[in-house]
């Protein structure tokens, strides 16, 4: 029999047990041939207790390289280049561990959907095949334990084998499993190394019965089930003895041991007819040196025994020194698998060594940057408790390091806020949720400044929370912005209310003294062509200052709508109606197509108008002369809204200008005339106000040359009911004429105003203030007072109301506001003091004769 050593000079543990099994076994079997002389009997009991020995050792030592090849994948499972994700470290990590080693095998790296990450025994920049193994990588991290394979056929490579898979955890959770290759010739080496006869059977199977390795004919036997008859016998237990039929036909007596831990196994099966001749032939041989060898056997035994007991020992030792975090140095082993493992430990400490010396670091970094940034940042325990400050932290409030450690740090907290922020983040801590809150903190000068604190809780790798890290932002420069913009635009809403009354007074007269003129009439063209542009200007200046107004209402939130039940197609035939004059007068084409069915919507019937008529007044001013301009009305019942499409054949635009083209005074270019006038309010009115409606507006266009298309979507109603008041009432037949006092502080206005009604055949009186208003009105006794509202001296236009409506005498009068305040505000006030009517300054003609004469 030969011994199998490494080329380090170093024998594996299975020698050394084979050794010591023939010092054993064999000294035994000489002298009981020697002692019973040639009975056969006692020989065979001597040859099963030496065969069953071998068997029970080879299977040993088949559970000893499963477990050696599991310690080496639970080590590299702990290598720091799989929670950094470096395969391609982890790669050469591996190829070199297993080299060292020995295993004559190769690692896999698989992620938890069994697909292939990493492949030892392919080159870095080969595909890795795409073979993945769900139910082998569930089974692993469904248990979170190490899992040994039975026979696989070849999927990595073309051979078959086995594997060790062990879980992988990275960041406290199961990401993947590791599984290193054991080829089936490891196995067969370890059969051949036995230096059993040549006749002999000798098989290695694994824990479903398969053969993974055989002594002979492994190329047409290894794969399959073993015999019937060796089956049969490893039912009734893990180790035992008996008579079969070999898969190739021989009858054996066989010898067979199941290791309880893997489920592996040995079976040795001896001919039956080599069994009785060597029987006989080897008593007769040995018999009479069976004294000499048994005592040399038995010393032998001790002496290897002793050794083997000496290097696991050392392991041991070193192996309990590493798991109390000390370093090791594990002396020179004479087996090579202890060798193997020592060399393991020692990469373990090293890399245990190079761990720590990261973490301390990190943590000088940690603390070096959190003592340089900006904020103030801070750390407590688990509980709550403060245990660390940065430097900003001190540098700011000017506590001691005394002071943090006696917990001084909650009087630099605001009085007023200390209670309320730390109750909070007391039951942010019993969550576990992070926090955050807004509070002031007193520096060292005594003045306090306003922060933006946030703490989030650090966890360990079982998800426990282990302190908290929290920091405070200095937030007092953007509060006192944030208050001066809020300041700057009450100011800037106060400045455009301002501003709409004084541009709307100069206006009021003018427009009076324009119908004055139509009125007088005359054959003068120049006349009637100037009161016309007089007449479309100030209409155009009222329109501007009304969409400035409203675009304004819409930013802040302060547009309210008066909502009806509206036939959509109505409110767009009649808007359209209203600006086909003004669009044949530029030349253009109107048509309106609309559904012959009411289409229902819930709206602001004086809005919607307002909504079509600006994308009506866009189409005329950008569409050429000769151009055509299209209405289209219809309902998405699928969708449930209603869409109003507005189409011309004008200029068009870029897509730059369709981005921005919904932003208040965003316009197309122009040149330096501005022929096509405006502000830019429009379309930035029809969004806003068709976003109070629910709705959207959008634009297309084919590019600059090829029209525009303007679409309102607006939701359709639930339910039907009939028509909506329209916009504009109409006029009232049989006006009689009135009395009226005029107060109004612009004596233009108030007597262009009053020559106008009495134009009408009214009669008129004025007054200039509030105090000969009130005055007036008890000797005057009008029907109707017309009244500004902001009037010189102590009674504006509110008191005015309040004292008329105070009279029994003039209490049924109407009472008409006409002021350039025209927002909801004004209008509520001016109703809640008494007035009937709130009109804005200019007043429209019709609409104040309308009024007139409904009275």
């Amino acid at each position: 029999m030969s011994l199998t050593t490494s080329r380090s000079g170093r024998w594996t543990v299975r020698t050394y047990l084979i050794w010591l099994v023939l010092a054993c076994l064999l000294p035994g079997v000489l002298g009981a041939l020697a002692l019973f002389g040639h009975q056969y009997r006692q020989s065979r009991a001597e040859l099963d207790k030496s065969t069953m020995l071998t068997a029970r050792a080879l299977a040993q030592a088949t559970d000893n390289h499963l477990l050696k090849v599991q310690a080496v994948a639970q080590s590299l499972a702990t290598s720091a280049a799989l929670p950094s994700g470096d395969l391609a470290r982890f790669h050469q990590q591996g190829r070199e561990v297993l080299s060292q080693v020995g295993l004559g095998s190769h690692l896999v790296l698989r992620d938890a959907q069994g697909r292939q990450l990493l492949n030892t025994a392919l080159a870095r920049d080969v595909a890795l095949p795409d073979t993945p193994e769900p139910a082998r990588v569930e089974a692993v991290l469904g248990t979170g334990q190490p899992a040994i394979s039975n026979l696989q056929p070849g999927s990595e490579l073309p051979l078959s084998g086995m594997s060790v898979d062990v879980p992988v955890h990275v960041a406290g959770e199961l990401r993947y499993v590791l599984s290193i290759k054991v080829p089936v010739q490891r196995f067969q080496q370890m059969l051949q190394s036995q230096g059993l006869p040549p006749d002999w059977f000798a098989a290695v199977f694994d824990g479903q019965g398969t053969l993974v390795a055989r002594a002979q004919a492994p190329d047409e036997f290894v794969g399959r089930k073993v015999a019937a008859g060796l089956a049969r016998q490893l039912e009734q237990g893990a180790e035992g003895s008996g008579e079969f039929t070999t898969l190739d036909g021989v009858p054996v007596f066989s010898y067979f041991s199941r290791s309880p831990q893997t489920g592996w196994g040995v079976a040795i099966g001896i001919p039956r007819a080599a069994l009785i001749d060597d029987m006989a032939r080897t008593s007769a041989l040995l018999g009479a040196g069976i004294v000499v060898l048994f005592g040399a056997g038995l010393m032998l035994a001790r002496l290897i025994g002793r050794g083997i007991s000496r290097s696991f020992q050392a392991l041991s030792d070193a192996a309990g020194e590493l798991g109390a975090g000390h370093e090791i140095d594990v002396p020179d082993m004479h087996i090579r698998e202890a060798d193997a493992v020592a060399t393991a430990l020692s990469s373990a400490s090293r890399l245990l060594r190079e761990r720590s010396a990261t973490l301390r670091e990190s943590e000088m970094r940690f603390k070096a940057l959190a003592d340089n940034i900006a904020q103030l940042a801070w750390m407590t325990d688990r509980h709550g408790a403060f245990q660390w400050f940065n430097r900003r932290w001190f540098e700011f409030t000017g506590m001691s390091v005394g002071e943090a450690a006696a917990g001084s740090w909650g009087r630099y907290h605001h009085p007023d806020h200390r209670d309320r922020a730390l109750e909070k983040f007391r039951r942010h801590v019993e969550s576990g949720s992070p926090w955050e809150d807004t509070f002031p903190l007193r520096g060292r000068d005594g003045s306090y400044r306003w922060f933006l604190s946030r703490a989030f809780p650090l966890r360990d790798p079982s998800g426990r929370i282990v302190s908290w890290f929290g920091t405070n932002t200095d937030i007092t420069e953007q509060l006192d912005a944030q208050q001066a913009l809020h300041e700057a635009d009450r100011r800037k809403d106060e400045f455009i209310a301002l501003l709409a009354h004084e541009l709307r007074n100069p206006l009021a007269p003018v427009r009076t003294a324009v119908e004055i003129l139509r009125r007088l009439g005359g054959d003068e063209p120049r006349h009637d062509r100037a009161r016309a542009v007089i007449e479309r200007q100030v209409g155009h200046m009222a329109r501007l200052i009304d969409d400035l107004l409203d675009v304004s209402r819409i930013a802040r939130g302060k547009l309210a709508l008066q909502k009806e039940r509206c036939d959509l197609a109505a409110v767009a035939r009649q808007t359209a109606d209203d600006y086909r004059p003004s669009l044949e007068t530029a030349g253009l084409r109107l048509h309106v197509r609309t559904a012959p069915q009411p289409i229902w919507v819930d709206g602001d019937p004086v809005r919607l108008a307002q909504m079509i008529g600006n994308l009506l007044n866009n189409a005329g001013r950008f569409t050429e002369r000769g151009g055509q301009v299209e209405v289209h009305v219809e309902a998405d019942a699928g969708r449930r809204m209603a869409m109003v499409r507005v189409v011309d054949t004008g200029v068009g635009m870029d897509a730059e200008l369709m981005q921005r083209l919904f932003d208040p005074f965003s316009q197309a270019r122009q040149d330096l005339a501005r022929s096509k006038g405006g502000l830019g309010l429009g379309l930035a009115l029809t969004k806003g106000l068709v976003e109070l409606h629910g709705g959207g507006v959008a634009v297309d266009s084919d590019g600059v040359g090829h029209g525009s298309t303007f679409t309102l979507r607006l939701p359709l109603a639930h339910s039907q009911q009939l028509d909506c008041a329209q916009a504009v009432d109409r006029l009232l037949p049989g006006q009689k004429a009135l009395r009226v006092l005029v107060i109004e502080d612009n004596e233009d206005a108030a007597r262009s105003l009053g020559e106008l009604l009495e134009m009408n055949g009214h009669e008129v009186k004025l007054a200039f203030d509030g105090e000969s208003g009130v005055v007036a009105a008890h000797q005057f006794r009008p029907d109707v007072v017309i009244s500004d509202i902001g009037l010189p001296g102590e009674i504006d236009g509110y008191g005015v109301a309040q004292a008329l409506r105070a009279s029994d005498a003039l209490r049924h009068t109407c009472l008409i506001a006409l002021s350039g305040y025209a927002n909801d505000q004004a209008r509520r006030r001016s109703s809640a003091a008494g007035f009937d009517v709130h009109l804005a300054k200019p007043a429209d003609i019709q609409i104040l004769e309308r009024t007139l004469a409904s009275l």
